[in-house]
């Protein structure tokens, strides 16, 4: 019942920022060229005919895919109806679904699976490699390590709980339990903004607000009047799994 609670909250946090995701999501960006550019130089011997991306937001994984293979016929799902929306408006010709990943029973087969900055909302990363790769020749995906948000969580650690993301060690370890790990990397993404503040209204239009729950709320305000500079910083893990 917790985890349900959970997801609805993960899914009304993305449909509210629908609209603003694509305005602040540099590093969603970054992360998916460096995802589709490690496709590119590792895998596959043909070019992919059905390619299924898995959180697809609005769609800026798919496009950059597409740079790649034009040609494939692709599938693209969300747990939010809005975002899949989002998806719609900017790629024809593609089929939509909206749907948890982690329960969705995939009717079909896929040449690759793509994932960028997803599966760290799952609930078992370990059990969805399982499932996907049961659908998915190759699955190449991107998630947040335990680094992530040093500075904020340090600042936040007083006021409430972040998630706890896995080590790098520990994604490689789960990656190779379910198939061939091709390839993979690590990256470190920076931001910087003028005040804590202006790193809350970033996430809250990024629709990543679902990780934090706040306790102390006396602390909270404080730190929300600090009118020093922010520092932000994604660490990120890519592999490129192919299956058994």
């Amino acid at each position: 019942m917790k985890r349900a609670a959970e997801k609805e909250k993960i899914k009304t946090a993305f449909a509210g920022a629908a609209e603003t995701y694509d305005s602040v999501a540099e590093v969603q960006a970054l992360s998916s060229a460096h995802l589709c550019e490690m496709i590119k130089t590792t895998m596959i011997s043909a070019p992919p005919g059905e390619i299924l991306d898995v959180g697809c937001g609005t769609g800026i994984t798919s496009l950059e895919a597409m740079k790649i293979y034009p040609g494939a016929k692709y599938t693209l799902c969300d747990i939010s109806g809005e975002m899949v929306r989002e998806s719609e408006k900017k790629i024809k010709n593609a089929q939509f679904i909206v749907c948890d990943a982690e329960k969705y029973d995939f009717p079909g087969n896929y040449d690759l699976g793509i994932s960028n900055l997803a599966v760290q909302w799952f609930e078992s990363l370990d059990d969805f490699l399982g499932k996907i790769l049961k659908h998915c020749r190759y699955f190449a995906f991107s998630t947040l390590t335990d680094g992530s948000f040093f500075n904020r969580k340090k600042k936040l650690e007083n006021c409430g709980v972040f998630s706890e993301y896995p080590s790098s060690e520990e994604l490689l370890n789960i990656c190779r339990q379910h198939g061939f790990l091709r390839k993979y990397d690590t990256k470190r993404y920076n931001l910087r903004f003028e005040t804590f503040r202006a790193s809350c209204e970033y996430f809250k239009k990024l629709g990543a607000t679902a990780n934090f729950t706040g306790k102390n709320y006396e602390n909270l305000f404080s730190i929300l009047r600090d009118k020093h500079a922010a520092d932000l910083n994604y660490d990120v893990f890519f592999g490129i799994i192919e299956g058994r």
